[in-house]
């Protein structure tokens, strides 16, 4: 998954979901594009998006003939595994003591520049503790820097180290991520999963839209979730409920889109 989609229209977290649905980080054009119509897209939209991410550096493109193979990279595939990974009920290991920073000071004059920084840092995991400072417990700088290219002119990035004792860095860790405001908006997820156990489940772009429409805002919302330590965590952290929910939810969607995904699949 990757950042949250705004506005009426699917972008390019319901892009990352779909490889997730279909359990690869490479899928055919056609069939891409085919699953981008059952969420809502047309098809000149979603082969716009998908140049967009291309020229982004979160796709990558491969032929085989007269047909493209889009695959996952960059901060946006590094996104899509950290969700993936949570949605599995994966637990960090245990706090060494270091968060990893990217330090940052770019003009205005070269704003894209920074916005797109911002937004790679982002999706890498990383949250900002100060101005002009990301902080993640990974270290992810290589990825963001070779997605990002050359700084410009004027521009200072680089990465950093910061030792901090656990009080400390739970604190910082609240406020960088704004931990409370992500603990409700897991309890609100949590409601809403509960509420979509009686819909009728069966192979089709039907099931994949409603599909989409109830799981992925989890995975927007869990690609925002840096995999904190539980160290790092505020008491009655509600990720394990959320997850709870997710799974039985999963559980009753995976065969009926593996049947309908195979079908397109094999149609690409």
């Amino acid at each position: 998954m990757a950042e949250s989609d705004t506005g009426a229209r699917p972008g390019a977290g319901v892009v990352a979901f779909l490889f997730g649905v279909a359990e690869t980080t490479s899928l055919p054009g056609p069939a891409l594009v085919r699953l981008l119509g059952d969420v809502g897209l047309t098809e000149s939209a979603a082969r716009s998006l998908l140049a967009r991410l291309r020229r982004s550096g979160d796709l990558r493109t491969s032929r085989s003939g007269r047909t493209a193979t889009y695959t996952l990279t960059g901060a946006m595939l590094t996104a899509w595994r950290r969700g993936d990974a949570l949605g599995r009920g994966h637990t960090a290991d245990p706090w060494d003591g270091t968060l990893h920073g990217i330090l940052w000071s770019v003009p205005e004059t070269h704003r894209a520049y920074r916005d797109h920084l911002r937004r790679l840092a982002r999706l890498a995991g990383y949250a900002p503790l100060h101005p002009g400072l990301f902080v993640s417990v990974a270290d992810h700088w290589r990825i963001v820097a070779d997605q990002a290219g050359q700084a410009p002119p004027g521009a200072r990035v680089g990465p950093l180290e910061l030792r901090m004792d656990p009080a400390d860095a739970a604190a910082a860790a609240r406020d960088a991520w704004n931990l409370d405001a992500l603990a409700g908006r897991y309890r609100a997820l949590t409601v809403t999963l509960q509420r979509s156990r009686e819909a009728h489940v069966t192979p089709g772009p039907e099931s994949l839209r409603r599909f989409v429409e109830t799981a992925h805002p989890v995975y927007t919302a869990l690609v925002a979730d840096p995999g904190l330590p539980a160290e790092l965590l505020p008491d009655d952290w509600p990720m394990p409920l959320l997850l709870t929910e997710l799974h039985a939810v999963l559980a009753r969607y995976h065969e009926p889109l593996r049947e309908y995904l195979r079908e397109i699949l094999d149609g690409a």
